[in-house]
């Protein structure tokens, strides 16, 4: 990243917007800088035991390695071009349990709300569609003892992570560090329309499985539902073995929690899942049942039509039929 800045981890600057970085290395932050005219002076770093909270709504950012965030609900992994925003009443840490290198966005409240006002440039023309984003500040209350407990979670789809490009949302945080490295005129007004671009990218459900997580839900709550997007994003075609991969948790594990929230096995809420997306491509497109059957990734034609008829009741081209 372009541009840092010394210090220790701790408080942010009294800014409406900052922007940090983190390397973790040997069970210990190996460097820490603000970006921009921030870090003239040292910030005392919190313990690596203690929780601690923001003034100021959070984005973090993996940019390589895995990171381990410990929240009030549980510890979570976070693989390289994940992301999780923390409003301010979430109270965190960072895990030093693994290799990492984090970027750290802090936003207040009313920096985000002017970054979501109308400009009288193009009345009909939005800056930013309404999305995930800016629902979860406009629902939260603008003091900090009002926020809801909850956070979002951005995990990012498993064709963001297999591409060969660095994804679109860490170009825009490179981006944004030289803007404020540079400082040159206008240079705010860019950040902004960085920011908002970097909103979209991981909103776009192409990039990111996207999840609302409560405080008062558990650890089992949250890896569930990242399996459950992953599966859905391979529509049910996922078992044990690159669910394991995927998430970083081995996959007995991954299937117990299956059965204890959802009382089925991987494999059987892989098939609902698979079935599901049969019954919508037979509703919604003209595809004959052989393109759905390949479209879906089985190669024995007549297992297709077991597992349909046995979710079902009835078999493909009786399920189309009644359905017109």
């Amino acid at each position: 990243m372009t541009e840092l800045r010394p210090g220790g981890r701790g408080s942010a600057p009294d800014a409406s917007f900052v922007m940090s970085y983190m390397a973790i290395s040997g069970g210990r932050s190996t460097h820490f800088g603000f970006m921009g005219g921030f870090g003239l002076g040292q910030y005392s770093p919190h313990p690596p035991e203690s929780l601690h909270r923001h003034s100021s709504y959070e984005i973090v950012y993996v940019l390589d390695g895995e990171f381990v965030q410990h929240l009030e609900n549980g510890v979570f992994r976070y693989q390289a071009g994940d992301a999780c925003f923390l409003n301010p009443n979430v109270s965190h840490r960072e895990g030093y349990e693994s290799g990492c290198t984090l970027v750290f966005l802090n936003l207040r409240q009313e920096f985000l709300e002017n970054l979501f006002a109308p400009i009288p440039i193009h009345a009909e023309v939005e800056q930013y569609a309404p999305g995930a984003i800016k629902s979860f500040i406009q629902e939260n209350k603008s003091t900090c003892t009002e926020f809801k407990r909850e956070y979002l979670d951005f995990a990012g789809t498993a064709s963001l992570k297999q591409a060969g490009s660095p994804p679109a949302a860490s170009v825009l945080l490179d981006q944004i560090a030289a803007e404020l490295a540079a400082g040159d005129t206008g240079y705010a007004f860019r950040i902004q329309a960085l920011l908002l671009r970097m909103f979209g990218e991981l909103e776009d459900p192409g990039n990111y499985h996207l999840s609302r997580i409560r405080i008062d839900s558990g650890s089992e709550e949250f890896i569930l539902a990242r399996l459950l997007r992953y599966m859905e994003e391979h529509k049910g075609r996922a078992g044990r073995q690159e669910l394991s991969k995927l998430l970083h948790y081995n996959g007995d594990y991954l299937n117990r929690i299956v059965k204890k929230q959802l009382g089925l096995s991987i494999s059987q809420l892989g098939q609902r899942i698979c079935v599901q997306e049969a019954k919508r491509l037979l509703s919604e497109t003209d595809m004959s049942v052989s393109d759905v059957v390949n479209e879906l990734g089985f190669v024995n034609r007549t297992y297709f039509y077991r597992v349909f008829t046995e979710q079902t009741g009835v078999t493909p081209g009786e399920f189309r039929r009644n359905r017109r």
